[in-house]
């Protein structure tokens, strides 16, 4: 009844009709509700504009009743898909719909953001949320829509970056999609008093529009999204006539693999065993393009967005979502196990007391430098020019990827797969290089020479070396003799100390000798404390004995911890690759890596044969032989058939038996008849012939 009604008041699309079917959404039957809503996103085209204007001011009407109501979600989802199927064009709406809105739109969004910050909705709900949040707040500048954007952004943001889901980041990605473009060119171009309009030029010709915030900061939307780097731009606040004010902004973008950006999405179970997609359909899989693209971003799969969108999210859709062909994308999107992992080499432990400062570059890439700043914090520069990581934690650099953490440690990942990690403890910095195998061979200098081979780790410039049990001081020669020349120096020289000391004076100081071998002196106060603190760890007594300090030393004692964990966590992985059940059976065990062991069991009806467990071997195969099941005969079976059988076979020989007598019998019989009809005959040709 209800669709008749719609479909009536879509046909005719008089006042009366049109009455008609707002007054069933307002009914307070569910079941009237879900048929018109069903209509509504049902109707692809051809409704009439005045009907879908009536709908759409009728929808946002109830839209706070309906989130206050809290029914089932399935109910919210299909009103929340109707709105946004009704307002799909941005010039849907009206300044009639602002008005249905006004004085309720600030408790919608906060209802709507609130089902996802808190309530955690399935992704086809959350999808319809984000939407609707997005189109709301696309059409709002009240006092208190900075909040809202602020929550906006920082929702998408979490879905955007979830590693655990797939479908939470495309949500996010439709969202924007949908609405987001609105959200941005009305944040843009903002009539609220509270934000000051201005103009931007990048490099001297690229214009664009921004705003000055209630925090006193520009917000703009930089057209040159593929550079990365320092950018000079101007700033106008009289509509682009005069540009006095100027900058520079550093850009950068998002590049996690060397060639594509692109990578695996891996899946782990409970025990932090890579799920593999043979096994599980929710398996690691790997994508041809990342979801932010790779320089120069011209052409797939390199194109941020598009490309992942294109090769990776659509095909899961059609074949996993949308069709029962999941099985399909599994096979073709099969995981990496770990069988072709090699973990990069790290460097071992220097007897150092502190390090004041490191800077690096690969080939032409950016120059990164790590020094302790003087509020004691750690200052990064890029290209000797301060970086701030207030805003955002990570930038993707020329040949390089940055990183920044809240708790002191910057990471930086080079194109060639290189690394280096620093950390601040206790105010001295402490440097981890990680090494891929293609560098075997091709360091030198403090690295040494990595070739595992220690007998040539000190190396002079002269390609001489030193044997590897050399003193403490000769090792320190050895240093000096790699003492960095300012032709070639990566540090920045920005203060008159650091000119003074580094610059001007040599390098290398000559007359200083440091301790190499302090001396433990048991009436020492200090020595009884550093036993306690340091242990057996012989950095940390170092560090003690040589700084009177204790803090030092326990900052030591930290890093050299970290360090061994980081060497016992980079060794080799030993993995056998996937091992599948056997036909008609079952496996028990999913671990394919070193000392695990999959049991093997046959369905019933089969015997096993091969080995009933394999286990993953040193040498990175599985112990045994290949596991196969036969099918088998049951000797109770071949009894009962036997039986049966046997019991047809003389059913059959008896009625065969019956058969033959019962013919042999009417043969007899017939013969009979017959010598007695010729007897007759004859009797009769007697008499006549008398």
């Amino acid at each position: 009844m209800a669709c008749f009604v719609c479909g009536e008041g879509a046909r005719l699309a008089d006042g009366e009709r049109i009455d008609a079917v707002c007054s069933l959404l307002r009914q307070p039957n569910p079941d009237v509700q879900r048929a018109v809503l069903s209509w509504v996103i049902s109707r692809e085209g051809g409704t009439h504009e005045e009907l879908e204007k009536a709908l759409r001011l009728t929808l946002l009407e109830s839209l706070r009743s309906v989130l206050q109501e809290r029914r089932d979600k399935e109910f919210l989802r299909l009103y929340l898909e109707a709105l946004l199927h009704l307002y799909r064009e941005p010039s849907s709406w009206s300044q009639e719909a602002s008005r249905k809105l006004h004085g309720s739109s600030a408790a919608c969004l906060e209802k709507l953001l609130h089902m996802v910050e808190a309530e955690c909705p399935g992704p086809d709900f959350l999808f319809q949320v984000l939407c609707a949040a997005s189109l709301l707040l696309a059409h709002r500048c009240e006092e208190e829509d900075g909040t809202l954007v602020e929550r906006w952004c920082r929702v998408l943001e979490e879905c955007g970056r979830s590693a655990s889901c797939e479908v939470l980041r495309l949500a996010a990605a439709r969202a924007l999609r949908q609405a987001g473009a609105i959200v941005v060119q009305r944040s843009l171009r903002p009539p609220c008093p509270a934000l000051v309009p201005v103009a931007l030029r990048f490099k001297q010709e690229v214009k664009t529009h921004g705003y000055v915030g209630q925090d006193g900061r520009a917000h703009c939307i930089s057209p040159l999204l593929y550079e990365t780097g320092f950018i000079p731009f101007d700033v106008s606040t009289d509509g682009g006539k005069t540009f006095p004010y100027s900058g520079t902004w550093l850009s950068g973008y998002l590049n996690l693999h060397p060639q594509y950006a692109a990578g695996q999405q891996c899946c782990y179970d409970r025990t932090g065993t890579q799920i593999l997609t043979h096994d599980s359909t929710g398996g690691s899989t790997p994508d041809r393009g990342h979801d932010w693209g790779s320089p120069p971003f011209l052409k797939p799969p390199r194109i941020p967005g598009f490309s992942h969108w294109l090769y990776d999210v659509i095909s899961f859709y059609y074949c996993c979502l949308w069709s029962d062909n999941c099985h399909v994308y599994m096979k073709k999107r099969s995981s990496s196990d770990c069988r072709t992992y090699r973990p990069p080499r790290a460097g071992t432990g220097a007897q150092v007391t502190g390090l004041a400062a490191v800077a690096m570059q690969e080939n032409n890439s950016d120059v990164i430098e790590v020094r302790y700043s003087k509020d004691s914090n750690l200052q990064v520069l890029l290209n000797q020019r301060v970086v701030d990581f207030s805003e955002q934690s990570w930038l993707d650099l020329k040949g390089l990827f940055l990183h920044s953490t809240a708790d002191q440690k910057i990471t930086a990942m080079f194109s060639s797969g290189s690394g280096v990690e620093i950390r601040g403890i206790g105010g001295f910095l402490t440097v981890t290089v990680l090494l891929p195998e293609k560098f075997m061979n091709h360091t030198q200098g403090l690295f040494g020479v990595m070739n595992d081979n220690t007998e040539d780790d000190y190396t002079f410039r002269n390609k001489t070396t030193m044997p590897v049990h050399a003193s403490p001081q000769q090792v320190f020669e050895f240093g000096a003799n790699w003492a960095v020349e300012n032709g070639t120096s990566l540090f920045t020289y920005d203060t008159e100390s650091l000119l003074n000391d580094f610059v001007y004076q040599e390098k290398h100081n000559a007359s200083f000798l440091p301790v190499f071998i302090p001396h433990e002196d048991p009436a020492d106060p200090l020595v009884e404390k550093m036993v306690l603190l340091c242990d057996s760890d012989p950095f940390c007594r170092f560090d003690v004995l040589t700084t009177r300090s204790l803090e030092v030393g326990n900052s030591t004692k930290r890093s050299h911890q970290n360090h061994k964990l980081l060497v016992e966590n980079l060794k080799p992985v030993i993995s056998c690759g996937w091992l599948g059940h056997p036909a008609n059976g079952t496996k028990n065990g999913t671990n394919y890596l070193l000392g695990s062991t999959i049991s093997f069991a046959c369905n019933q009806g089969y015997a096993l044969s091969g080995a009933k467990e394999r286990t993953c071997q040193v040498t990175g195969t599985w112990s045994g032989d290949t596991t196969t099941c036969t099918q088998t005969t049951d000797i109770k079976q071949v009894i009962f058939l036997a039986c049966v059988f046997g019991v047809i076979g003389l059913a059959v020989l008896a009625r065969l038996t019956f058969l033959c007598r019962k013919e042999r019998r009417e043969a007899h019989q017939k013969l009979l008849s017959e010598v007695r009809v010729a007897s007759e005959q004859e009797t009769m040709k007697f008499e006549k012939g008398f």
